[in-house]
């Protein structure tokens, strides 16, 4: 592959990472309000205008963990194909492409 096909492909892989970041902080902070939620309320909840029983509403904890886990997943698999069309180039990295590839170490 030539440099300019490998630095294409790394800026869309950043791109990708930096999209997925973002959902994953969104998804935390859903994670966070749910399990902060059944800790301080009773029997029945309200999120977001709707009543869950506690137990539907641990469920739903379960599922944005597992969401959670997912987009980790995502995030190291992008990491691993990042580092390795780091590795194919080759010679001197100017400082963006040094940047870029640091995001994957």
């Amino acid at each position: 592959m030539s440099r300019q096909t490998i630095i294409e492909r790394i800026d869309s892989i950043v791109k990708q990472l930096r999209l997925l970041k973002t959902i994953q902080v969104i998804s935390d902070f859903f994670f966070i309000y749910l399990t902060y939620s059944i800790l301080i309320s009773g029997d029945v909840m309200n999120f977001f205008g709707r009543q869950f029983t506690q137990g539907n509403a641990l469920a739903m904890v379960m599922l944005v963990a597992v969401i959670n886990i997912c987009l980790s997943l995502l995030q190291r698999n992008y990491r691993r194909s990042g580092r390795e069309l780091a590795s194919q180039l080759d010679g001197d990295l100017t400082d963006e492409e040094r940047k870029k590839v640091k995001l994957f170490y």
